[in-house]
């Protein structure tokens, strides 16, 4: 149990869970490789991690917070079966995809050029020419943001493809994280 034996007078946690039982999987080079129950144990790990922002410290000194938040975080890296370098990994991926894809929609995307397009029907013809060449640059850039070569080549075509088939629970727990 943690944290019994320096504070006498803490209140003894749960034991920690078995660790889940994740494959392994042989990789030449130490590049992640993932597979389905590990990214499935990381959203568990996500999920516990932020149900413990909502857990209240009380009357204890900044620093004993942040040892026990992360002695909280600790074990439910344990839980999940995770090495402290894969969910390193898993939470740079996640990230470089947030943003990379999720935080650009935020910023427009679609709906600014279809409104754009909504506006250019009722353009005159000089100004038409003009919007249909911001239009074509919008599109590009949009185009870009969702070509993921850079994330696929650094962190393996087949992990990108994964998390994105987590893409909306990834996202919803990314967010929730950025606001811990």
């Amino acid at each position: 149990m943690w944290g019994c034996q320096s504070n006498p007078g803490a209140k003894a946690e749960p034991s920690v869970e078995a660790p889940a039982k994740v494959p392994a999987a042989a990789v030449a080079d130490g590049a992640l490789a993932l597979t389905e129950a590990k990214v499935l144990a990381f959203i568990s790990y996500q999920d516990a991690v932020v149900a413990l922002a909502g857990w209240d410290a009380g009357t204890k000194d900044r620093t004993a917070v942040i040892v026990e938040r992360a002695q909280r975080d600790e074990r439910a890296r344990v839980v999940s079966g995770l090495t402290a370098r894969e969910l390193d990994d898993l939470e740079e991926l996640v990230a470089s995809l947030a943003q990379k894809r999720w935080l650009a929609r935020w910023a427009g995307g679609e709906e600014v050029t279809d409104k754009i397009e909504a506006w250019a029907e009722e353009a005159t013809d000089e100004h038409k020419k003009v919007v249909a060449g911001t239009l074509e640059a919008l599109k590009a850039k949009a185009q870009a943001r969702e070509d993921l070569t850079a994330q696929r080549t650094r962190f393996g075509e087949a992990n990108v493809t994964l998390v994105l088939k987590h893409e909306a629970k990834l996202f919803e727990l990314w967010q929730a994280m950025m606001k811990r």
